[in-house]
């Protein structure tokens, strides 16, 4: 018996501290005997632990010049605040022609711009909330296979000179997000054929920090998380996580 509590102990042990890992970065446990005896009367008493980082929020995007300084973007700030979201994610994009080039540039027709974009974090603060800051890039170039307008942001295929080229977009709104008083800052959305380059991305990464004094996270695609070797290099893992809820086709 005393052989079989040792054992659950030890289980219990490895349990919580697997959470710890996972969930928490302070884990503590007080036991009723000696730290270098464990009897059979030893069982924690206590089990204290830090809440991980919950965020309440929604997405906040538009693809339109203005739509973000209007009084409907105003309105449907105080409706998020009112109804106990805490953070938004402001999102927008900036275009290049296709998946090889190298042109990361605003659309006058479809990118909010720096006024809009503006107000809207001050107006979030005025309603005490949150703001995540998500510059993207997407492409011009037309999808032929999968149904889609345009071809998906993760099949952009890095260079040194779109490289050099992302960093100088990043950091355009690096510097943008510190003179705003962002929260959180996205380093990237869903790159995912560029994330293997792991040098280019720590000096991205490296550029950003040396603008923006908040923490940062990168929104990786839910199918590549787990093959990005660069994640120490940010504060926070973002998945942007469209898993299967079901193994059957339920249409």
């Amino acid at each position: 018996m005393v052989g079989l509590k040792k054992s659950l102990i030890f289980f219990l042990l490895m349990a919580l501290l697997t959470l710890e890992v996972l969930v928490c970065p302070v884990f503590s446990i007080t036991f009723n005997g000696k730290d270098d005896e464990l009897g059979s009367s030893v069982v924690p008493i206590s089990v204290s632990y830090n809440v991980p980082v919950y965020q309440k929020g929604m997405s906040f995007s538009t693809w339109s010049p203005v739509a973000f300084g209007s009084a409907e973007s105003d309105e449907s700030l105080a409706l998020l605040a009112e109804t106990n979201t805490e953070w938004i994610a402001l999102c927008l994009s900036w275009l290049q022609s296709n998946t090889t080039s190298h042109d990361i540039n605003p659309d006058p027709n479809r990118t909010p711009n720096m006024d809009s974009i503006r107000h809207a974090i001050a107006e979030a603060h005025r309603l005490g909330l949150k703001v995540m800051l998500k510059p993207m890039v997407d492409t011009y170039e037309e999808e032929k296979t999968q149904g889609y307008a345009t071809v998906w942001r993760g099949e952009i295929q890095p260079s040194n000179e779109w490289f050099a080229a992302y960093s100088d977009f990043i950091n355009y709104f690096a510097e943008f997000a510190e003179e705003n008083d962002v929260d959180l800052f996205s380093v990237g959305c869903e790159l995912k054929a560029t994330t293997v380059e792991k040098e280019q991305w720590e000096q991205v990464i490296s550029g950003v920090r040396a603008r923006y004094s908040g923490p940062i996270t990168y929104a990786a695609d839910w199918t590549n998380y787990k093959n990005i070797m660069w994640w120490d290099s940010v504060d926070y893992v973002g998945i942007d996580a469209y898993f299967l809820l079901s193994l059957f086709n339920n249409d």
